[in-house]
């Protein structure tokens, strides 16, 4: 049986994401297709401005037969630790394979660029590289030019999704070597352009959103269901704001905080901007804007810095073969109804959807006691 996995956001979900999955069942014809998806907060540490409730029945109707819930605690991190937690969650729903878009290339280009990372002069070439470059990526990409001398790669190492499908193969090469990869080309922009084309990026999608720009030719869903980014970002800037009232020492074992970033943020806290100006004052070569804002949302909620506990496999809807399937799992720590569930991730997965119905004035806290959401 062929049960095809799907790591996504849907931050919104668009065009481009029905096009995968339309791709997906045309290429490979699935038995089954299932998602895991982060919820209210994504790996960039931005808020979702699709509701979970909403997202989960739009990802039902485009043609997913099961959605697992990736917890705040797992999409809040480095894309390593994104990957890892959504593909263990993916293997324990028994995938045989994983497939995901990528902008340019194939797996094989993927391959080779893996396997330049073996040559022994790999990690000398990127600490030097570390010394002059802006980040860790174009630091990366530049070691992959100076060892390959192949321009190509280089290129290809610099796409956005391409960190994301790289960390996905190794995780499957070391842990889950029967999981089968596949890459399907990405249409439309790439995921850091915010030009508004025929099938633009998430990133696109959230800027149009943000300055009240009508998407609804992009998507295949009600506009409304998206939340108000203005009322957000007015909100999210009281609370950065109000961060500075807080011991910095009460952030040392927070999720997140190593290396003194915590005091770097508080003390460069600037009450006169807001939210988003604060962001791009804080975001410098040691931390991206994505590592800021996974720091400030870990901040804001005192997410523990550890949880030692097997990641729960949580199902937030199903179709009916869906449901089969999901009723068939054996040997998987399995969990539907949150109001059973005994695990500090979702104890902050609620505690996740208290901040989103702050910010949003949405019913999210109120939604995690619904699911699993069974399609009509």
């Amino acid at each position: 049986m062929k049960i095809f996995g799907v790591i996504i956001e849907a931050n919104p979900f668009h065009n481009g994401h029905q096009y995968l999955i339309n791709k997906i069942k045309a290429d490979y014809s699935p038995e089954l297709t299932i998602a895991v998806c982060s919820g209210y907060f994504s790996m960039r540490g931005e808020i979702s401005v699709l509701p979970k409730l909403e997202k989960t029945e739009i990802l039902l109707k485009s043609g997913f037969d099961l959605i697992i819930d990736l917890p705040l605690y797992s999409s809040l991190n480095s894309s390593l630790k994104f990957g890892e937690n959504s593909i263990y969650l993916l293997n324990q729903a028994k995938i045989t394979d994983l497939v995901f878009g990528i902008e340019e290339g194939s797996k094989e280009d993927l391959e080779k660029i893996l396997e330049i990372e073996k040559n022994s002069l790999f990690k000398e070439t990127l600490i030097s590289n570390l010394n002059t470059e802006y980040s860790y990526k174009k630091a990366y990409s530049k070691t992959i030019l100076n060892l390959s001398h192949d321009q190509r790669l280089y290129q290809l190492s610099l796409l956005p999704n391409i960190t994301l499908a790289l960390d996905y193969i190794r995780i499957i090469h070391t842990k889950y070597p029967h999981i089968q990869i596949h890459t399907i080309q990405r249409i439309g922009n790439n995921d850091n352009s915010i030009e508004l084309t025929s099938i633009p990026s998430g990133s696109a999608l959230r800027e149009a959103i943000k300055n009240h720009i009508p998407i609804d030719q992009y998507i295949n869903y009600n506009s409304d269901k998206l939340i108000n980014l203005t009322t957000s970002n007015q909100i999210l800037t009281s609370l950065l704001h109000s961060l500075i009232i807080t011991n910095n020492d009460h952030f040392k074992n927070i999720h997140l905080v190593s290396e003194g970033i915590e005091n770097y943020i508080l003390n460069n806290i600037d009450v006169n901007i807001d939210y988003e100006q604060n962001i791009n004052k804080l975001a410098n070569k040691k931390y991206t804007k994505s590592r800021i804002k996974r720091t400030i949302i870990s901040m804001l909620l005192n997410l523990e810095g550890n949880i030692t506990e097997d990641l729960p496999l949580r199902v937030l809807g199903f179709s009916k073969k869906g449901e089969n399937h999901f009723k068939n799992l054996r040997n998987v720590n399995l969990c539907n109804n949150i109001k059973t569930i005994d695990s500090k991730y979702f104890d902050y997965e609620l505690k996740a959807s208290k901040l989103y119905n702050i910010i949003t004035k949405s019913n999210s806290y109120k939604n995690e006691f619904k699911f699993p959401i069974k399609e009509n």
